[in-house]
């Protein structure tokens, strides 16, 4: 695939490996034999990895090291990828029992070839909150490094019928400013963008309060990582 920013060529190899002890080898060693025989570029290993490398990746359940995991860490040696961390979140599975018999892992995953960095090229990643599955979605995010600065303001025209925006532009226009002419100018303009970009987040527009709900799910599932999972925090999680 292509990365359309930098117009580098990705090799993307999208893994779902399974359960048991059989198949989940002949499944890391067929990805290595094909590695070995096309040496592919700019690789990146994604998805469900189905073992966890640290202690700290799961939690409860029994403490029995996975032989997948000396597989997995000699792939990343030999092919030199390295984990991205999510910014946000610690698993991205679980068993959605209560309780002790709660058990939550960070099974999925993005493994990226350091050519990356010699591309010029920063990757994060971030855990996504899930609605049906017992995994979590995972994005990744490949950027050029660039700081764009702040988000500029968009401004949308069905703001002009609602209720209540020529007064907020009004009350916030008039809000006193001291300085220069240009300097009550700029003000007067950086606040009203402020104001602005507020008031929309508050607006009970469909895809405001799919944003709000959507935030409130990640919230949600964030905090079940520290707590004892209960029936109504799992009910919580369901009406979200």
């Amino acid at each position: 695939m292509l990365h359309k920013y930098s117009g580098h060529l990705v090799s993307l190899f999208n893994m779902y490996v399974p359960v048991s002890f059989s198949e989940k080898k002949e499944c890391w060693e067929s990805l290595n034999q094909y590695l070995h025989l096309h040496y592919p570029e700019n690789l990146v290993v994604v998805g469900d990895i189905n073992v966890t490398l640290t202690l700290a990746e799961k939690k409860g359940g029994s403490i029995v090291q996975d032989p997948a995991r000396e597989w997995v860490e000699d792939l990343m040696l030999e092919w030199e990828l390295e984990d991205i961390l999510p910014e946000n979140g610690k698993f991205t599975w679980s068993n959605k029992r209560l309780g002790p018999g709660h058990i939550a892992a960070r099974l999925d995953r993005f493994l990226i070839h350091s050519s990356f960095l010699t591309l010029g090229l920063s990757a994060t990643s971030k855990i996504l909150p899930h609605v049906t599955s017992d995994h979590k979605p995972i994005s990744l995010s490949l950027s050029v490094g660039i700081n764009l600065g702040p988000t500029p303001l968009r401004f949308s025209s069905i703001w002009v019928n609602h209720e209540g925006f020529l007064n907020l532009v009004s009350n916030s226009w008039n809000e006193p400013v001291q300085g220069s002419p240009f300097y009550v100018w700029e003000e007067k303009l950086r606040r009203l963008k402020y104001d602005l970009k507020a008031w929309a987040n508050t607006l009970s527009s469909p895809i405001a309060e799919r944003k709000r709900i959507h935030q409130d799910l990640d919230r949600h599932q964030m905090a079940l990582e520290e707590s004892t999972v209960t029936n109504d925090l799992l009910n919580r999680e369901v009406d979200l």
